[in-house]
């Protein structure tokens, strides 16, 4: 039995929601034939979806050939709409829009990042963290000053700072990203490489890099995740989420991103929430406040303002506020790689099986 956090749309009951059973067959497998999804509150059962199972075994194709019917886009799209369904939501229809207003959708956004014409930067903002360290001790960084700067593709400075100094740093450029910490007790700096992340070589971080810079939503959305298809776009009650999907290890396709549309124009992502294959909250992050570039003009892009963001698997939790975002009208380079460091290192990048172990205590 497995239990799901699931984030429901504004205005529903919140009712935790158990998987009771996924069979394919006569056995639990995948996503198949037969679907059993069950709803609980407290200790009660509280309600329950039938099954859901294909007409038949098999369907023919135009040229005389057989497949198997219950297609996993179809069971896995079955599953999170019946999730939606029985979290409180069952007097609302919810409707798969044509793939025409999903793209609409995304050109929405993609022409709002593309009105970006320079380096953003926000300063003064505020930040607080929280995240655990290799030792599992949590670590609290809290209403601290913080400076914020980002460039395309990827290029990020994120300093945080007291009276004394830079407490920590998160930055990345089109080859690395790293994270340093300067405190009393604890003083490292961690880094890795994107082509190792992309082959999923890298050891986490507290703070993912690559869904901090989506959290953001200082550049595009991406039109697909890696190896799925465009997103699909699902309305109930007025509200609106682009589902992303992903394949898992076996080649079936499961929900790996929902982004939930602001109900006013320009439509912009008010929410954007991260699953893995097996259902677990990757990251959620909620973006309000959205305003456009200071300084830039009645067509400016916009740009939120505050974040929550969490990291449940990596134990991570970041609020920022911006007070304000400009353009950098400085050519002056930003992102560039701490190799002065002297502090202690570690290498978050996995070697391939069989190659020769590079140093983890050493800067590239």
């Amino acid at each position: 039995m497995k239990r799901v956090r699931h984030e429901l749309l504004p205005g529903c009951r919140r009712l935790p929601l158990t998987v009771i059973q996924v069979r394919r067959g006569g056995g639990v497998a995948g996503m198949g034939r037969s679907l059993t999804v069950a709803v609980r509150r407290g200790r009660g059962m509280n309600a329950r979806i039938a099954r859901t199972q294909p007409a038949s075994d098999s369907e023919v194709r135009r040229d005389g050939s057989r497949r198997r019917a219950g297609a996993p886009g179809r069971c896995a799209l079955a599953l999170f709409l019946s999730a939606v369904a029985m979290t409180g939501c069952a007097h609302a229809p919810l409707a798969v829009r044509p793939p025409e207003e999903a793209r609409r959708a995304l050109e929405q956004i993609e022409a709002n990042s593309a009105r970006i014409s320079a380096p953003l930067t926000a300063s003064p903002a505020l930040v607080s963290f929280r995240f655990r360290d290799a030792d599992g001790r949590e670590r609290r960084l809290v209403g601290q000053s913080a400076t914020l700067i980002f460039g395309e593709p990827r290029c990020l400075y994120f300093d945080i700072k007291n009276l004394a100094g830079s407490l920590a740093h998160i930055g990345c450029d089109d080859e690395r990203y790293w994270f340093w910490v300067d405190l009393p007790d604890i003083r490292k700096l961690w880094w890795g490489t994107w082509e190792a992340l992309a082959a999923d070589r890298a050891r986490s971080l507290a703070v993912p890099p690559d869904r901090l810079l989506d959290a953001l939503m200082f550049r595009a959305l991406p039109e697909r995740l890696a190896d799925g298809p465009p997103p699909l776009l699902v309305e109930q009650a007025g509200v609106r989420r682009l589902l992303f999907q992903r394949r898992d290890d076996n080649g079936w396709p499961y929900v790996a991103r929902e982004v939930l549309l602001a109900a006013s124009p320009p439509h912009l992502p008010v929410e954007i929430i991260d699953r893995s294959p097996d259902g677990t909250l990757v990251m959620q992050a909620t973006l309000a406040g959205y305003q456009r570039v200071s300084g830039a003009g009645s067509d400016a892009p916009f740009t939120p303002r505050r974040y929550v963001v969490q990291w449940p698997r990596d134990h991570a939790e970041m609020r920022l506020d911006l007070l304000d975002v400009k353009y950098r009208m400085r050519a002056l380079p930003f992102c560039d790689f701490p190799g002065d460091w002297k502090g202690p290192v570690e290498s978050l990048d996995r070697e391939e099986a069989g190659a020769p172990q590079a140093s983890r205590s050493r800067l590239p």
